[in-house]
């Protein structure tokens, strides 16, 4: 019985640490989300402000890749 009951202990510590690593996962995904849109509107802001600057941007990435 001993053996039966540490087993299922150890089932139940690995469930708990599953559902961490979840709640990890989703708390880490909301944080890049948050972080891209702080990036994106950083972006628009400069954009508005200056589009020839974000046009000069946009020619220079397509140069490096052709």
């Amino acid at each position: 019985m001993k053996s039966k009951k540490s087993a299922e202990d150890v089932w139940r510590f690995q469930k708990r640490k599953w559902k961490r690593k979840i709640l990890f996962n989703s708390h880490y995904c909301r944080n890049v989300k948050k972080k891209k849109s702080r990036i994106n509107r950083k972006l628009k802001e400069t954009f508005y402000r200056n589009p020839g600057y974000f046009l000069a941007g946009v020619r220079v990435l397509g140069q490096s890749e052709g």
